[in-house]
């Protein structure tokens, strides 16, 4: 798969216009169309944008993995393990997708103080 077909079906997986995903990229709506019909080369600050913006590895985007390279605290994906999330998971990840790297941040370190909240609550 090309990087433009991969490019493509990110942004349509994530429900996001050509538009929308330029402006979390920073970058012309132009510039996205002109990626998903391989008429341009995303160059580096382009490319670092949109595997943030898809949590995606770089190196997914340009075909060098065929898995959907997320990144992971752990030396195994979980999707490679076969586990499997509930519908209030997937809902989860999806809206997580959506949101811009910043509020992605914050969300992640919100859930990682409840997640120390509720251990020290458990003992």
């Amino acid at each position: 798969m090309t990087f433009s077909d991969r490019l493509k079906e990110l942004r349509t997986y994530s429900n996001l216009t050509q538009k929308e995903l330029a402006s979390r990229c920073g970058v012309a709506q132009s510039c996205i169309a002109m990626l998903e019909k391989g008429r341009s080369e995303a160059n580096v600050a382009t490319l670092l944008a949109l595997s943030r913006v898809f949590n995606v590895s770089t190196d997914y985007l340009l075909g060098l993995e065929d898995e959907l390279g997320g990144r992971v605290s752990s030396s195994s994906s979980p999707m490679a393990a076969g586990v499997t999330y509930s519908d209030k998971e997937m809902d989860l990840i999806e809206a997580f997708r959506k949101l811009m790297p910043e509020t992605q941040d914050f969300i992640l370190r919100t859930a990682q103080s409840l997640n120390e909240r509720d251990k020290k609550g458990a003992k």
